[in-house]
């Protein structure tokens, strides 16, 4: 994890402070691949769910995201059974990817491919409200 995205995390950590309950995740020999967090949202209906941080500089398109094979195999391997998703800062806007989508950051990408690909992009100063009222209806227990 660079500098960026520990920073990104330690920002949503706070700003996600009282509405869930997040666990810190380190990838090492023996959970190869694991995303950087897991959420328990408070309250209702709401499971959790599994992200993987990426967070580049601000500058233009096309994005590069570095995803390492092991990160791709987790992702592949899980999303169909929990909820996983990459929560990517691009500087000033954060956008919300499905984990099925993992694929995608093979290469880079451009704004439109993320525009189509994402459940959501927002500025970051919403990421509080933005990114829990999107996961809340993408983790909804009663969405089977």
């Amino acid at each position: 994890m660079n500098q960026l995205e520990l920073e990104f995390r330690g920002g949503l950590i706070k700003d996600m402070s009282g509405i869930w309950i997040p666990t810190i995740h380190v990838e090492n020999h023996l959970n190869p691949g694991v995303p950087d967090m897991s959420y328990v949202m408070n309250g209702g209906d709401f499971e959790t769910g599994w992200l993987e941080l990426k967070a580049i500089k601000d500058t233009p398109p096309p994005y590069t995201f570095k995803l390492e094979p092991s990160q791709h195999r987790w992702i592949e391997a899980h999303h169909l059974r929990v909820p996983v998703h990459l929560l990517l800062s691009t500087g000033r806007v954060v956008w919300l990817v499905p984990g099925k989508h993992h694929g995608m950051f093979a290469k880079p990408v451009g704004l439109e491919e993320l525009r189509i690909n994402s459940i959501c992009g927002f500025q970051r100063e919403a990421l509080r409200r933005v990114l829990h009222d999107n996961l809340k209806v993408v983790t909804d227990r009663r969405r089977f």
